[in-house]
């Protein structure tokens, strides 16, 4: 981030520019299809004239749209589209995803999704305009709609070198103090921050953790028809945090 950060935004856009010209064929009109990127099945063509009109509207013109299959992880069941739209000299990819509700969902009534909407953005992303990343209605359904950026942090998600293990455990703090920094952003959090305040209180907020994570592998293993583990040590064969959230 801070070499990013010194070579300034037009080293970004070069950066930008070439993962477009990557993810595209030599006419720079098509989006390769490689990997989780395949051709529009007849599934979602309803949705083509709702995504043209969508960059229309802000002066873009659509080149190509291919579907975004998924095997595993959290958005496994959402439809979902990579975009390739014109705006003017330039090329630009976009990911477009269905949303889904939240896990939560299945234990407490949410707010509607418009109020939904308003309470995530000073939370989570109080530097980020709106229009970063924002709910669209293509063909009656809400789709999450993002501009394909450049990655500043690139997590190696199956490390198996002793330095990209060392990068995670790095990084990992780095990570943890910034959703916690999040979450105490909220107004709920008042009393967990002066429960914490106290050496009992931390204590047992950290046991309470410890709980929940033993609880949550503990399920995720009876789903996946594996032994489950009482006192949380690592055992043989045991699930990671990562696999049991399915990636």
């Amino acid at each position: 981030i801070t070499l990013y950060l010194k070579k300034g935004i037009k080293y970004y856009n070069k950066e930008l520019k070439e993962l477009v010209e990557k993810k595209t064929d030599t006419s720079g009109n098509k989006i390769l299809l490689e990997k989780d990127l395949v051709k529009l099945p007849k599934s979602m063509h309803h949705l083509r004239d709702d995504v043209e009109a969508l960059f229309k509207d802000d002066g873009m013109d659509v080149l190509d749209i291919v579907a975004i299959e998924k095997s595993r992880g959290g958005s496994v069941d959402a439809e979902r589209m990579m975009v390739l739209v014109k705006d003017g000299s330039d090329r630009r990819l976009f990911d477009l995803k269905e949303r889904q509700d939240t896990a939560v969902s299945a234990y407490e009534k949410q707010s509607d999704v418009a109020e939904w909407l308003s309470q995530l953005y000073p939370v989570f992303w109080p530097d980020k305009s709106p229009s970063t990343y924002t709910l669209v209605k293509l063909n009656g359904k809400d789709f999450w709609v993002r501009e394909k950026k450049k990655s500043l942090i690139d997590v190696p998600y199956d490390a198996k070198k002793s330095a990209e293990v060392a990068y995670l455990k790095a990084l990992a703090p780095y990570v943890s103090n910034l959703l916690g920094r999040i979450h105490g952003s909220q107004a709920s959090a008042k009393g967990l921050k002066t429960l914490l305040k106290s050496p009992e209180g931390t204590a047992a907020f950290q046991q309470a953790v410890k709980t929940t994570y033993r609880t949550y592998i503990d399920e995720a293993r009876k789903a996946l028809s594996l032994p489950t583990s009482n006192d949380g040590k690592k055992k043989s064969g045991q699930i990671s945090c990562r696999a049991a959230a399915g990636g």
